[in-house]
């Protein structure tokens, strides 16, 4: 994936199927406003 010139890449290390995630790795960190950005969705 590139944005405003930045190229990142992902590569799985590992892959476990029907694995247990905690819904802790779900919430949004505390202290941070989010906003809704429907026009960036565009972009891609």
């Amino acid at each position: 994936m590139k944005l405003m010139g930045v190229e990142a890449n992902v590569v799985a290390t590992k892959f476990e199927e029907n694995m247990s995630v905690p819904t802790s790795k779900f919430r949004p960190i505390a202290g941070i406003d989010y906003e809704e950005m429907p026009e960036a969705y565009e972009l891609f």
